[in-house]
Formats: C-alpha cells, sequence, structure tokens
C-alpha cells in the first residue's frame, strides 16, 4: 500500500487556454493562418501518409494517397513526421522502421531496426464524477431550446463574448497524495456541465457539473502496433492503463479527494446528487478500485511511442533525428520519453518550436 497524506499546499485557479476573441485558437489558426499564402508552403487536404520512402539509411521522400490513386514528393533535405502518437508510429512501421519480428508479423518488408517504435505508450487516466446541482445553473442548460440559449448566441455572434465563449474546462487544481512527493501528482479538472463519453454517468441537462482527476506521473505503459500491411487498417492501440498497482493507488486517491472537495460545505450546500458511471456508491476499498479500473478513461494526453533519449529502445535522438537513419525527424507528442505533470498541449507546441530553431539551424549549417 502506498502512504497518502492530503496536502493543502496544492494549487487551485483557472488555466490558461489556447483562446483569441472568444474562439479556440488552434495550432493551425496561430500558425498557418499567416502563412498559407507564402510560396514554399504547400498544404494538402484529405491525403493519407502511407509511408516515408526510404534509399541507403536515408529518407528520400513521401508517399502519400490521394482521391486520384498513390502519388509520392521527393524530399531534398528532410522529412518531418508530425502524426502525434498513435500516427507517427504507425507510419514509421509501415514505412519499415521498427521491431524487425514484429514488421515480418503484418507482412512489412524491414527496412531499418528500432525496437522502441511504437513502444513506451502513456497517457493520463481520467476519472470523473458527476454532480446533480440543486438549482438550473449548468452550462448544459445552453444546449436546450430555450430563449436564453438564444440570446447567448446572439451575443456570442456579435462580440465573442458570453457564456458560449466559455472552455468549459476553465479551472482546476493539483494536490498531493503521496507524503514522499516533491510535488503535486494529482490534478483535477472542473466543468460546469456535464461530460459527454462512456464512462461518465449521463444525467439531465442544466443541473450537472464534472469533477475529473487523474494521476500525472503514470508508470504504466502501452503500444501501437500495426496488425496488417495494409496502411489503411487502423492500428491497434493499447494504452495499458492502471497496469502499474502504484497508478491504481493513486488513481484511487484522486477519486477519494474529489468526493473530498466536493463534500466542503461551499459547494456542497448547491449539491443534489453524486452520480457514478455505472451507479452505486464508493465505500469500500473495493468499491473504488472497481470504480477506477472500469471507468478510468483517456485524458487526450497520449505521448512516448517514438520516445526521444540515447538507450536501445529510444526512436529519436535529442535533436529528434531518427536513430540510425539521415533526413528523418519527428516532431510531436510522441517524442516525450515521460509525460508532462499537467496538460501536454503546450509542451508539444514547444517542442516543434524548438524542432524549427534545430531544423533551420541546420538547413542554414548545410547538413
Amino acid at each position: 500500500m502506498v502512504p497518502f497524506l492530503f496536502v493543502s499546499e496544492g494549487r487551485v485557479g483557472f488555466y490558461q487556454t489556447t483562446t483569441k476573441n472568444g474562439r479556440r485558437c488552434s495550432t493551425a489558426v496561430g500558425y498557418l493562418g499567416g502563412a498559407r499564402k507564402r510560396p514554399n508552403l504547400t498544404i494538402l487536404t484529405n491525403i493519407f501518409a502511407k509511408r516515408v520512402i526510404l534509399g541507403d539509411k536515408r529518407a528520400v521522400g513521401v508517399e502519400l494517397l490521394g482521391k486520384s490513386g498513390p502519388y509520392s514528393y521527393k524530399a531534398d533535405r528532410e522529412v518531418i513526421v508530425s502524426s502525434g502518437a498513435f500516427g507517427s508510429p504507425r507510419l514509421l512501421r509501415h514505412s519499415g522502421i521498427g521491431n524487425p519480428e514484429l514488421l515480418r508479423a503484418a507482412g512489412v518488408d524491414f527496412q531499418h531496426s528500432l525496437p522502441g517504435v511504437g513502444m513506451n505508450l502513456h497517457d493520463h487516466c481520467a476519472l470523473d464524477i458527476v454532480y446533480e446541482l440543486n438549482d438550473y445553473g449548468s452550462m448544459d442548460r445552453f444546449n436546450l431550446p430555450r430563449p436564453a440559449t438564444a440570446a447567448a448566441g446572439l451575443q456570442y455572434a456579435a462580440f465573442r463574448s458570453g457564456p458560449l465563449s466559455s472552455t468549459v474546462v476553465e479551472a482546476g487544481a493539483f494536490s498531493y497524495s503521496n507524503k514522499d512527493d516533491s510535488s503535486p501528482d494529482l490534478q483535477f479538472h472542473f466543468l460546469p456541465a456535464s461530460g459527454a463519453e462512456a464512462g461518465i454517468a449521463a444525467v439531465r441537462p442544466g443541473f450537472v457539473v464534472t469533477l475529473n482527476s487523474y494521476f500525472v506521473r503514470p508508470r504504466s505503459r502501452g503500444s501501437v502496433q500495426i496488425t496488417s500491411s495494409d496502411p489503411s487498417v487502423a492500428p491497434r492501440i493499447d494504452p495499458n492503463f492502471l497496469d502499474d498497482e502504484y497508478d491504481v493507488e493513486i488513481s484511487i486517491e484522486g477519486v477519494r479527494q474529489s468526493r473530498e472537495i466536493m463534500g466542503q460545505s461551499a459547494i456542497a450546500r448547491h449539491i443534489k446528487a453524486e452520480h457514478l458511471a455505472g451507479g452505486g456508491d464508493l465505500k469500500t476499498r473495493e468499491d473504488y478500485l472497481k470504480f477506477v479500473r472500469t471507468y478510468g478513461h483517456t485524458a487526450y494526453h497520449p505521448v512516448g511511442s517514438c520516445a526521444m533519449g540515447t538507450t536501445e529502445e529510444s526512436v529519436v535522438a535529442p535533436d529528434l533525428r531518427v536513430h540510425g537513419l539521415d533526413g528523418l525527424r519527428v516532431v510531436d507528442s510522441s517524442v516525450m520519453p515521460s509525460i508532462v505533470s499537467s496538460n501536454t498541449q503546450a509542451p508539444t507546441v514547444m517542442i516543434a518550436e524548438k524542432a524549427f530553431d534545430m531544423i533551420t539551424g541546420a538547413a542554414r549549417a548545410g547538413e
């Protein structure tokens, strides 16, 4: 058993968000928006990347699949793979890069041995509890056809302000579960609305808030495996959540602290009932264990499947070049050897900006 201690020195506050003028500012909006007209940039959509073309231990191009069939592009300097923690290992493996035995089992011609491709996948395992309110005040009320919904829609359309400009996930907290940790190991997200996915209790709209928790430094590791030589066949993604017993114990503590937070007098007076996916109550450790193992789900923070490092299991070097190959880099969250102790979007943008500096520096040096 892990020694738990709730420490009050956690942090609570509003999250920084990637929004601008009341709208989501994605990386496509923030970075591509002002670059679309550049003559040295071509943006293709509805295109499927089949493989990286290799020649003499070097990436020399990419093969794509469009509406009219397959075609390819030659790379004079480098191929940059940025398909995410699921897509990048899939693309490398279909290019013949990975564990030779697994590649042959999938019917892919082996090109370059890198056993770590597709391994080391991990993510934050999220757990949600829904609370029904006494009053009709949740953000979910704007999903219903009411005069207030129309008014909110007009306010947003005219001024990009009001309730519809909210990200919904605006506030959160970090807390400690283990007295031996030097930094918080639990993260919470508060939503003044209901969850909308499997593993979250469904309650009538307009009366619901949700509190989410997860262990920020999971030890469990999963994988991304291809099962066919056909690149259009989706890979088998196994996050292997809660494989490590320590992850289980910290996740249980996160749920316990969620209930403790919502039981405080300042907020408990607004709560009519607690709702758990699957129903029932959490009284014994076995109840908590069953809930965590049954209803834990992705926090949409997958990382690690093309891990950066210098070991035999590493896929890319510190400069993000794929080990043993020239002209090929991976630039996305898959290169994180270990997940950050929070959300992954901003660190992934940082990885991309650092990669830009390294790539342009190499180009200026004539590499």
